[in-house]
């Protein structure tokens, strides 16, 4: 644990943490920098929504039942506006939750291994 915590925000921004944390509601939206600034670089006090529909490529989207990040309704909804969706996977195991996509000596077999020959198909 040491090792990953030393290393767990290589690579990455504060902004994007971030952005991670900010509400949600059934839209995914682009980064809330506050009414002001969302006014200047968006022309409006919210930030708008990212237009899912407009994503060209293959999407599959791994989930868990215990996630607080994504939710049931959240992947219906992807999968009814993303035109290149191909697999909703719920992981299954009751306890596994966002951070255990990393850090889980059992995603290997929970996760891993099912991303690995979906990606054997493309």
């Amino acid at each position: 644990m040491p090792v990953h915590l030393a290393n767990f925000f290589e690579g990455t921004s504060a902004r994007m943490f971030s952005h991670g944390a900010q509400p949600a509601d059934i839209e995914l939206r682009k980064f809330d920098f506050g009414e002001a600034e969302n006014r200047r670089r968006y022309g409006h006090v919210t930030p708008p929504a990212y237009n899912v529909s407009r994503i060209p490529c293959p999407v599959a989207l791994y989930w868990a039942e215990n996630d607080r990040f994504i939710n049931a309704k959240d992947v219906r909804m992807l999968e009814e506006t993303v035109p290149g969706f191909k697999r909703s996977y719920r992981v299954n195991s009751e306890s596994f939750d966002h951070v255990d996509f990393i850090f889980s000596k059992k995603a290997k077999t929970l996760v891993y291994q099912d991303i690995v020959e979906l990606l054997n198909q493309y």
